[in-house]
């Protein structure tokens, strides 16, 4: 079966770069956008949920569907409003297809836009979106009448009080709501670290992390609406712990790492944010100058990706104007030492201070148990299993005189070579 049958005519010609690869077999893998034709990859593989599991077996999506994907269309007229729905495993902010397919997905709306485009004054958000969340925050927000945890959506456009509520920040911020809801902002806040919760939530649930419910993008500062964690950073209790829970949070640890490291990337030796972009570590901010602003990347194999951090180091030499001697030091070493690696779901930065411990009131031992919850996903992404390693390690330099320093090995694989050779270029290429 084409999946193209399911989809309504009046939706195709509201959307006429929609379309969906030939023949795609029941839960296979779904291109959309632009190349879906000749596309190879998506973002996630299609297959049962508890939720979505109609979804799932047709590879696209479900006409009036219960998860109310795709509704209200039967006596559609111009100029009518469409409620429309998609799953984030079908797209979210042009990632379906991966980095071979240029992807946009937009429904036009009697006020506003539904999609994953994010224009600019734009916000998406979780349908049923938690009541208790003060409706003042976001007014243009409105909760579908059904809760469905794999629908998420654009809510209009325009204006948003978030920057009349919230000063404006620079550098990322957290704004207490209410007891359950945090909003981290600021022009250094990127969105692909909510797209990164939101691929943790769907993809390995098994990974303690924050719970997204609405994003926003306005001028240059953007906005996640998400969980607050009850609880307190590993590091203002870990000197005070007893050896005994100690072990208990390094064993949860050893847990959640071993839960990312099985975790398999949706498209073969790719390296990249989780989203199908760039690799948001600052190592691969371009040094190419102006017109090549922004992070490099995604690599199709771990050669381009070892290629693309010895090119980008080549780049700063050239632009300082400064003798490339080094350079071809890391050309022809570099790759040497940087090989067999496969792409691995990264943290990219496991500190004590990103480690939320909470107390588990409902254990019934002597001792105190912890559960814990990784935060701050900004530096998420596929890359090689020495990465989270290596960028584990970079505080040890000035901590060796703490017992972290030793236990942080027992949940992180650690690679001495290929750590070695990264805090070498790291010193030359790093800020």
């Amino acid at each position: 079966m084409k999946t193209t049958q399911l989809i309504p005519s009046i939706l195709l010609s509201l959307i006429p770069t929609f379309t969906l690869a030939d023949g795609v077999p029941d839960g296979a893998k779904l291109c959309v956008g632009q190349g879906a034709g000749s596309c190879q990859f998506a973002a996630y593989q299609l297959q049962p949920t508890d939720t979505c599991e109609d979804l799932q077996k047709n590879a696209a999506y479900i006409y009036d569907h219960e998860c109310n994907l795709i509704g209200h269309t039967e006596n559609f007229v111009e100029g009518d409003a469409i409620d429309s729905q998609l799953p984030y495993t079908v797209d979210i902010k042009n990632i379906v297809g991966g980095p071979s397919c240029s992807i946009k997905y937009e429904i036009a709306y009697s006020d506003g836009l539904y999609g994953y485009g994010m224009p600019s004054g734009g916000v998406w958000a979780r349908a049923g979106f938690p009541s208790h969340v003060p409706f003042s925050l976001l007014p243009i927000l409105r909760s579908p009448p059904s809760i469905d945890s794999c629908s998420f959506h654009y809510v209009g456009a325009g204006s948003s009080p978030l920057s009349e509520l919230l000063p404006f920040a620079y550098s990322a911020t957290y704004n207490k709501l209410n007891d359950n809801i945090v909003v981290k902002y600021g022009v250094r806040v990127e969105t692909w670290e909510g797209q990164a919760l939101i691929y943790l939530e769907q993809c390995v649930p098994e990974v303690p992390a924050p719970r997204l419910y609405a994003m926003h993008c306005e001028s240059d500062e953007r906005f996640l609406v998400m969980q607050r964690i009850h609880g307190v950073p590993l590091n203002s209790l870990w000197s005070s712990l007893a050896p005994s829970e100690k072990d208990d949070i390094i064993t949860k640890l050893q847990q959640v790492f071993d839960a990312m490291r099985k975790a398999e990337c949706p498209w073969p030796d790719f390296f990249g944010s989780l989203d199908g972009g760039p690799l948001p570590h600052y190592l691969f901010y371009s040094q190419r100058g102006d017109d090549h602003e922004g992070f490099l990347g995604p690599f199709s194999n771990e050669s381009a990706f070892v290629a693309g951090l010895v090119e980008n180091y080549r780049a700063l030499v050239e632009k300082n104007k400064h003798p490339d001697y080094k350079a071809r030091f890391y050309e022809k070493y570099l790759p040497r030492v940087l090989q067999g690696h496969r792409p691995t779901l990264t943290h990219g930065d496991i500190q004590q201070k990103n480690i939320m411990v909470v107390e588990n009131c409902q254990n019934d031992q002597d001792r105190r148990s912890f559960d814990i919850v990784l935060v701050d996903w900004e530096n998420a992404g596929w890359f090689p299993d020495f990465w989270e390693g290596f960028c584990a390690s970079c505080p040890l330099h000035f901590y060796w005189d703490e017992d972290w320093s030793w236990r942080v090995q027992e949940f992180i694989q650690f690679w001495p070579a290929e750590m070695s050779m990264m805090h070498l270029i790291e010193r030359d290429l790093g800020w």
